[in-house]
């Protein structure tokens, strides 16, 4: 039942929930302001906040964005013999102290169970494209992959998807005989992004 939004200052772009709110209902809040956080997970609408920040689940867009621990700045934690411990705090420029914030994303639990969390957000972007491209073999998507998250206009993401991931998303996109595909996608201004598409 924990699963309110405490604390969201849009100007400031903060907010702060319990670890139990969803991804999806976290984001569709944030998006009444244009704005977001930037997280990722599979099954967003039963992803928790604090099942994210336990496990460090991230998404295919962490090679541009970085993963939980780049956008968390606060959070409290129950420990195994009832404490409550907070770390972090609720603006963006907080230096004071250890940072004790990325010692529990990941840790699992083991350390303590996480009960709300404070993010930095970010702005939505105006405009997402993505390409899909099929390759004969794994090894040359990943070259290819490579390749791209090393250049100047690197994307946001890169997927490279086969066998059962490949089956799930529409045929349309791919041809039928298609074995494997590498997935790119590209957000932020309209002509940023189509020149990014060009030079792709």
């Amino acid at each position: 039942r924990l699963d309110r939004i405490l604390d969201y200052q849009p100007k400031d772009l903060t907010a702060t929930v319990e670890a139990g709110i969803t991804l999806d209902t976290f984001k569709q809040h944030l998006a009444l302001n244009e704005q977001t956080v930037l997280l990722e997970a599979p099954q967003p609408h039963s992803a928790t906040i604090g099942g994210i920040l336990a496990a460090n689940s991230s998404g295919p867009s962490r090679s541009s964005y970085g993963t939980a621990r780049e956008w968390l700045i606060g959070v409290k934690v129950v420990h195994s013999d009832g404490r409550v411990t907070k770390s972090g705090g609720k603006v963006v420029k907080n230096v004071t102290g250890y940072d004790l914030n990325k010692l529990y994303v990941g840790s699992l639990g083991t350390l303590g169970i996480i009960a709300e969390a404070t993010f930095k957000l970010a702005p939505i972007q105006p405009c997402k494209q993505a390409l899909v491209a099929t390759f004969a073999s794994v090894g040359s998507a990943l070259n290819a992959s490579a390749r791209l998250l090393n250049c100047n206009y690197s994307p946001n993401a890169v997927q490279v998807l086969s066998g059962n991931a490949l089956i799930m998303l529409p045929q349309r996109y791919f041809p039928q005989d298609a074995k494997i595909a590498v997935v790119i996608s590209f957000s932020g201004r309209l002509k940023a992004v189509e020149r990014q598409i060009c030079e792709t």
